[in-house]
């Protein structure tokens, strides 16, 4: 799947030109050229010329790099039309219409409709000269055709009800009723005079009627890929067809080498400046560092002097103050609340660590609300229930002017 899409990338074409070169019957040439280009998955014009007298005033209208598609017509192309009903699936329509002719020598197409068939013959050799004359001009032609064929391409996208025929500067096909083309005539000598004609709404655009057939081959051209089949198999196109494949290969894989390369570059001055700032900032951080690991040491210091201080005074000893606080959070009644529990409290005065206890042990100070003093007493009730308690003090009760609520203190003695 993503070497077809990449393929498809690679091998569709963004723009190309289409060309019909009508040979009078003088030998004089007269050529309707169109360029278009895909802009939004659309194929749209963008710009056309008529009546072109040289080859060599069509090759400064084109891009030596742009691929052609070329239609002649005019002198060297006989017409022929069969009816459809005289035919089967497997007739050779080209063998039917020119019987006589010595077909390894002629250039063939074949164009079809419900009705008719228009066979259109040319001989090799004189298409071959054009074709020669184009390429020293330095025109790149990548698909060949003679006669109408390429018409067919447009029927799906013309407005075809509002129309009871169409016409070039070379031939005009009429439509019956059921809009299939009856009845093809090819003119004398090309229509030269190529203003104030007809322009048919093909899509969301009007092309010209002397640009008609150019535009139904870049249609081709630009909806298939490099690879679509040519309508006449010629030697020399082959081979530039193939070249002109090959280099398209060859554009990507530079651009793609070249993009990685250059992918490689960016990432390495990526790394490195990177690496670079990294480095700058860790210059810039080690002082800070440096600082920190002191500190660092200091508060392991500390840390490690606590650890003493708490072992010399038996506080990493297993206590029961966890069954305490579960214990009076138990039997606390539901008209109390308490507000703090402080086990172990702060003795008043002690500011630093020293040989004298900073805690006073077997302490624990209840603080909280009453509704009123019978539920308090309610509560040191409960609590003196408690294995392992020595006394249960109420330490103050009072009348708390600025909450309106009465705050009481018990102290609680562990044996």
């Amino acid at each position: 799947m993503l070497a077809e899409f990449l393929k498809k990338k690679i091998l569709y074409f963004r723009r190309a030109a289409a060309i019909e070169i009508i040979i009078s019957e003088n030998d004089d040439l007269c050529i309707n050229m169109i360029i278009g280009e895909i802009r939004n998955n659309k194929i749209k014009k963008v710009s056309e010329a008529f009546v072109i007298d040289s080859i060599e005033k069509l090759a400064e209208r084109i891009d030596s790099k742009t691929p052609v598609s070329v239609i002649i017509n005019g002198k060297p192309v006989l017409v022929k039309e069969v009816r459809m009903e005289i035919t089967d699936k497997n007739s050779n329509l080209v063998a039917m219409a020119f019987p006589e002719i010595e077909h390894s020598k002629f250039y063939s197409s074949v164009f079809k409709s419900e009705q008719i068939a228009a066979i259109c013959i040319a001989r090799k050799e004189a298409i071959d000269k054009i074709i020669e004359r184009l390429i020293k001009a330095d025109i790149k032609i990548y698909t060949l055709s003679i006669g109408i064929k390429a018409i067919e391409n447009i029927f799906p996208f013309i407005e075809a009800k509002s129309v009871d025929s169409i016409e070039t500067n070379w031939f005009k096909a009429t439509f019956d009723e059921q809009k299939a083309i009856a009845q093809i005539e090819q003119k004398d000598t090309p229509d030269k005079i190529w203003t104030n004609k007809h322009e048919y709404l093909i899509g969301d655009q009007y092309i010209h009627q002397f640009t008609l057939l150019p535009f139904s081959a870049l249609i081709e051209l630009l909806a298939e890929n490099i690879d679509l089949k040519e309508s006449i198999a010629n030697g020399v196109l082959a081979v530039k067809r193939k070249e002109f494949k090959f280099n398209r290969y060859f554009n990507i894989a530079g651009i793609g080498i070249l993009f990685f390369l250059f992918a490689i570059l960016f990432f390495n001055y990526i790394l490195f400046f990177r690496l670079y700032s990294k480095n700058q900032e860790l210059q810039l951080r080690l002082p800070i560092i440096t600082g920190a690991t002191n500190q660092s040491r200091l508060v392991q210091q500390g840390h490690e002097s606590i650890i003493n201080y708490i072992k010399e005074h038996d506080w990493d000893k297993r206590t029961m103050i966890s069954y305490y606080a579960d214990r009076i959070a138990s039997l606390l009644p539901n008209n109390l609340t308490l507000l703090s529990l402080e086990a172990y409290p702060e003795k008043k005065g002690a500011s630093n660590f020293s040989q004298t206890m900073l805690f006073t042990e077997r302490i624990i100070l209840l603080k909280g609300i009453s509704p009123d003093p019978s539920y308090v007493n309610a509560f040191m009730n409960n609590l003196a229930t408690l294995p392992g308690l020595e006394t249960v003090k109420l330490k103050k009760y009072f009348r708390n002017k600025e909450k309106m609520t009465d705050e009481f203190h018990i102290e609680l003695l562990i044996k």
